[in-house]
């Protein structure tokens, strides 16, 4: 259902309180975790957050599109306009061109979202205060990967847990922050091997 204009500025309100203090309250500091089933078996986590902070983290996504655009590399797949396929087929490309001149070539393709759970807090803020990306959301998301989080399998719900690291996929902002985090460990990679 829509919210009424009335409805809209009192969420706008609570947003703009949350932004200011930088706190996310108790009712919005949680998570549901469905653990889905992958094909390859084992299972894959989502984060389902309570819609305030999805509806504000989707509205502050500008401010992370211009980081990304100021940002941008040839090594990251995802953005926009591009896929993982994009990335693989270039990668074939320059082999193949190498292979012509008689010259050498390598790749090392990665899924990012594998990095998802091993991704230390603490780190993240400080890579984000160094590639100037906005802080306040920083802080926010982090605040939101360490709130109480409730795996669900099934029918059951398990009693909540607090992670220590990790993004979370199905945050909005979540693909903009691994691409902060390992920023500077591509770009000196993309160096010593152009």
């Amino acid at each position: 259902t829509m919210l009424s204009d009335k409805g809209l500025r009192v969420l706008a309100m609570l947003w703009e309180a949350i932004e200011l203090s930088a706190v996310l309250p108790p009712q919005v500091d949680m998570a549901m975790a469905p653990l889905i089933p992958k094909k390859d078996k084992g299972y894959r986590d989502l984060g389902l957050f309570p819609a305030l902070y999805c509806v504000g983290m989707r509205a502050r996504q500008q401010h992370c599109r211009q980081w990304e655009s100021a940002h941008e590399r040839d090594f990251f797949a995802c953005g926009p306009a591009r896929a993982a396929p994009d990335v693989v087929w270039r990668s074939s490309l320059a082999a193949e061109a190498a292979d012509a001149m008689d010259s050498h070539a390598a790749a090392t393709l990665q899924d990012m979202t594998a990095f998802f759970q091993t991704i230390r807090h603490e780190e993240l803020l400080r890579r984000a205060e160094k590639h100037n990306f906005p802080l306040p959301l920083a802080r926010l998301a982090i605040q939101a990967y360490t709130s109480e989080r409730f795996l669900v399998i099934k029918q059951g719900i398990a009693p909540g847990v607090r992670p220590n690291r990790g993004i979370v996929p199905g945050c909005a902002i979540a693909t903009y922050l691994v691409k902060v985090y390992y920023l500077e460990q591509f770009d000196a990679l993309a160096a010593s091997h152009p």
